[in-house]
């Protein structure tokens, strides 16, 4: 029987922790690994040209308005910035996922407001044996806590979690 784990990712080099784990674990005996990256509603991103300045200062250094505009080169409607999210995110996963070549691997990305809520609504559907999830912190007293969405998926408790820690 396949070893099944679920391991949400975020897209941050520095979350990636749990990697080494998951990958140490699905080399030593037959698994199945669900990817997961939950990425916000488009809506709720907003993205400016890196030039934009909305301020500008005049000649004595006083702080106004800027009188001059940016031209609009291209504007993405907020379907085409999801659609642009979740391939950017599916490219990630897909790099991740190559570095699983003896194990099945499914990727999933979902859109949703709440990160926690839909790993833990996703562990449902997928049923794994456990999760791996990165333990935060830096500091010793630090180390106590976690993160609010590794917090709320090991509170939820409705499957193991494996708390990766932080490399010193």
């Amino acid at each position: 029987m396949a070893l099944r784990m679920l391991v949400p990712l975020d897209g941050f080099a520095r979350n990636e922790q749990s990697l080494g784990a998951a990958l140490e674990m699905a080399a030593a005996a037959p698994a199945e690994v669900f990817l997961l990256q939950v990425i916000p509603p488009a809506e709720s991103v907003a993205r400016a040209n890196p030039d934009f300045d909305p301020h500008s200062w005049d000649d004595s250094g006083r702080h106004t308005l800027a009188t001059t505009v940016t031209p609009v080169v291209e504007i993405e409607t907020v379907t085409q910035a999801t659609e642009r999210a979740k391939a950017e995110a599916e490219d990630y996963l897909a790099s991740i996922a190559a570095r699983f070549p003896s194990s099945t691997v499914h990727v999933q990305v979902r859109v949703a407001q709440h990160p926690a809520e839909e790993i833990v609504r996703y562990a449902e559907e997928c049923q794994p044996h456990f999760i791996v999830m990165p333990g935060h912190g830096r500091r010793p007293l630090a180390r106590a806590f976690l993160s609010s969405t590794t917090e709320h998926v090991v509170r939820a408790g409705r499957f193991p979690v494996v708390l990766v820690p932080p490399k010193d």
